[in-house]
């Protein structure tokens, strides 16, 4: 129902476990709204409304990363290779892999 075995996407990026911890702080939190606070049931509802979109894009965004780490082409390796490598130098692609593999960066905005 919630956490990383609620998720079935690839494990490129070590994402499932964030993912998980993220859903389930947010169940527990619609939970105790309504168990403890008095909220109404309703707030459950929102559960799905909010947690798919960053399924979505975890999804979206491990699939992209296991279809580059597994190109099957030579030439397409090395020139995933040297993109990667350039990239590397990059401070502004550091930050933007840190704010995405932490789920952190729609916080961020």
């Amino acid at each position: 129902m919630a956490g990383d075995a609620a998720h079935v996407h690839s494990p490129a990026g070590g994402q499932g476990m964030n993912t998980g911890i993220q859903d389930a702080l947010s169940l527990a939190g619609k939970l105790a709204a309504v168990l403890r606070d008095g909220a109404p049931e309703s707030i459950l509802d929102t559960y799905g409304t909010e947690r798919r979109p960053v399924a979505e894009d975890v999804v979206a965004f491990t699939h992209r990363m296991t279809k580059i780490a597994t190109v099957g082409s030579g030439p397409l390796r090395s020139l995933r290779n040297t993109a990667l490598r350039a990239l590397d130098w990059v401070p502004a692609v550091h930050h933007a892999m840190a704010m995405n593999l932490s789920e952190l960066a729609t916080a961020e905005s």
